[in-house]
């Protein structure tokens, strides 16, 4: 997988899976772990997030890394029904006292940080910038997909054209 196909997929499943609505719920509730909070917000949310998993747990674009974040034990029927039993009105040290609710956490939020981390680490600013600049000048630029076959990069330049490649 290249990085920027890393990165794209790790933002459609933080996206997909409303990994960035199910923390706010629960960072919420953490921010004053004595008082009683609605935690029971997160059900529709966890239901929704759970549809899309479905959609997307097979597609080659995020199937193996849901697979390395376990997803497929927080996505099972069983753990969904005991979270809704847990997820209701109540304080953060009966929430973390769950271990189902512990892993529903840590597993968004490994979404959510993978996530920023892949942007931040593997694509850089100047590229990014770069290549956005370029695009509205009119400069094409693409990405060879298939890694091992074909020439190398620097085969494909055509010293009468002005080429620029960006590889990742």
């Amino acid at each position: 997988m290249q990085k920027i196909d890393f990165v794209i997929n790790l933002e459609n499943i933080a996206i997909k899976l409303k990994s960035n609505d199910i923390l706010k719920q629960f960072n919420a509730g953490f921010i004053q772990p004595g008082q009683n909070f609605d935690y029971g917000a997160i059900n529709p949310l966890l239901f929704l997030s759970k549809s899309n998993y479905d959609q997307i747990k097979d597609d080659e674009r995020y199937s193996e890394i849901l697979t390395s974040l376990n997803a497929q034990n927080i996505y099972t029927e069983n753990n969904l029904s005991h979270l809704t039993t847990i997820l209701r009105p109540n304080q953060a040290n009966s929430i973390l006292t769950k271990p189902n609710a512990v892993a529903l956490f840590n597993f968004h939020n490994t979404v959510v940080q993978s996530s920023n981390l892949s942007k931040n680490i593997l694509q850089s600013k100047s590229i990014i910038d770069s290549s956005i600049n370029e695009v509205n000048n009119g400069v094409v630029i693409f990405q060879v997909l298939i890694e091992g076959e074909g020439l190398e990069t620097e085969q494909y330049i055509n010293p009468t054209c002005k080429y620029q490649f960006i590889t990742p």
